[in-house]
């Protein structure tokens, strides 16, 4: 004898009658959404709307987890957007001044003294540039970090993105003396995003993901990588790489050979 079966309320899902019985009609991650709801006459405790107030934030975005997590949860959260000002309030001027001393010692070439392979790769950075993500403003993302090769920056600066006086451009080599510098702390939240682009001409076979991975082109082309990535927390983001040839003149898209994304 087999359980009577329906289908669920809210999605439509095949589920046991039992547990539309034991649940309104819902399956159990419908129902456990519909839990996670607050009441339309649930309201933030003052001590929490103070704080939340104070730090610029909506408090709507905070009702359904004071509703599903508590109070004590949620001052907790907002504990650590605090901590996430303080750093950004101490490290953005460091910084911003860091970015200015490394453009002073490096200025970008004009594209007029780059060697006509170099030169090829400038459009392929304005297409993957203009294909990233864009992310809007947010507490934890008071700076907007992104890295690529000293040819590019122009490029960068002029598609990436627009106006935001949030943006910081950095080299490979000056993200990773700036790493150095600064020390995020162990669980912090993020106040700022890293976006990068690069061009690996030639390949490493032992990069990350590039594994048994198919380079093979015809007779007189040579592979480039092109990679794109962004992260804006320890556990958020992803990147896609890209198989390219050059054939000594002009530079041509092959095929995706990786993605990743969380």
């Amino acid at each position: 004898m087999t359980d009577a079966q329906t289908t669920c309320t809210t999605c439509g899902a095949l589920i046991r009658q039992i547990t539309a019985d034991r649940n309104q009609g819902l399956c159990v991650p419908c129902d456990r959404r519909a839990a996670a709801i607050p009441p339309d006459d649930f309201k933030l405790p003052f001590e929490l709307l103070e704080r939340i107030e104070a730090l610029g934030a909506d408090p709507d975005r905070f009702l359904e987890m004071t509703w599903r997590d508590g109070v004590s949860y949620t001052l907790g959260f907002l504990e650590k957007i605090e901590e996430s000002d303080r750093l950004r309030d101490h490290w953005a001027p460091i910084l911003l001044a860091f970015a200015k001393q490394c453009r002073l010692d490096a200025p970008p070439p004009s594209s007029a003294a780059l060697a006509p392979r170099d030169l090829a790769k400038l459009p392929i950075y304005e297409a993957s540039i203009q294909r990233s993500e864009r992310l809007p403003p947010s507490r934890r993302s008071e700076a907007l970090f992104c890295s690529i090769p000293l040819l590019a920056i122009p490029v960068a600066l002029r598609c990436w993105p627009g106006d935001d006086e949030r943006t910081v451009v950095l080299t490979p080599d000056e993200w990773d003396e700036w790493r150095k510098i600064y020390q995020h702390p162990d669980n912090a939240f993020w106040w700022f995003a890293h976006v990068w682009w690069r061009i690996d001409d030639p390949p490493d076979p032992d990069a990350p993901g590039m594994c048994g991975k198919n380079l093979t082109l015809p007779e007189g082309e040579t592979p480039w990588l092109v990679t794109s990535g962004l992260s804006w927390g320890a556990l958020a983001g992803g990147w896609t790489t890209e198989l390219w040839s050059w054939n000594g003149t002009s530079a041509r898209f092959v095929k995706e050979v990786g993605r990743a994304y969380s």
